[in-house]
């Protein structure tokens, strides 16, 4: 069996009970690693709420649950159950792009789960790969699908919030692996402190969300060089 075997979603599926927007970085270096998820669940009753996750490799891992809009997220429920289901069968054609070396390698999915259909059995799921869809025309889509997403997350519809420490197997966390490298390099530059340096950020290209990290906190572009 291949690990990268596709999950097709039979005809007589169940309703939609999950659309999750993940957003994964990787790289190289150590601790550059994070991924971004906003996964909208629908329970039986109709009603939804918003997950959005937040990690960094060996830092930590916020996740944060928001009420939600009823006929916002139904609707949206069912634009994914008619149309993007469908864009599973999409494949991305590397020809059709050019190669750039770099260090850092990203992937933005939908992941759909669907609830067993009413013959019973075991409920399904599918992954659609973002850059395949834009590939195949459906960018404007893909936009209106995330900005809806995204929306959801405001201040006044948090329900909670919980925040945890990540470790490595090395047992360091990232601040102490920074410190740890600071230290090994002896004092800062002339001029230069540790708190003028931590105001230091840059604007996305993409979103032109303000980040002081190396990579967009709201839709994971790395930092221009």
């Amino acid at each position: 069996m291949s690990l990268f075997a596709i999950h097709t979603v039979p005809d007589d599926h169940g309703p939609l009970v999950s659309l999750c927007w993940s957003i994964s970085m990787s790289g190289m270096m150590m601790y550059s690693g994070q991924k971004w998820e906003r996964e909208l669940s629908w329970e039986e009753d109709g009603s939804s709420v918003l997950k959005y996750t937040e990690e960094s490799e060996g830092d930590h891992r916020t996740v944060e649950r928001y009420s939600t809009d009823t006929e916002t997220a139904q609707e949206l429920r069912n634009a994914v159950t008619d149309e993007v289901i469908s864009w599973s069968a999409y494949r991305y054609d590397y020809s059709k792009d050019e190669m750039r070396p770099t260090d850092v390698s990203g992937r933005a999915v939908f992941n759909l789960t669907f609830a067993a259909g009413e013959a019973g059995g075991e409920g399904s799921s599918c992954s659609i790969d973002l850059d395949a869809a834009r590939q195949n025309g459906k960018g404007d889509t893909i936009s209106e699908i995330t900005e809806l997403l995204k929306s959801f997350i405001k201040e006044e519809n948090l329900l909670d919030r919980t925040t945890e420490e990540l470790r490595l197997p090395n047992g360091m966390t990232k601040k102490e692996y920074i410190d740890s490298f600071s230290m090994s390099l002896g004092p800062s530059a002339p001029g230069v402190s540790g708190s003028e340096t931590e105001k230091d950020g840059w604007k996305c290209p993409e979103c032109g969300n303000f980040n002081t990290g190396r990579f967009c906190s709201e839709c994971g572009t790395p930092q221009p060089v």
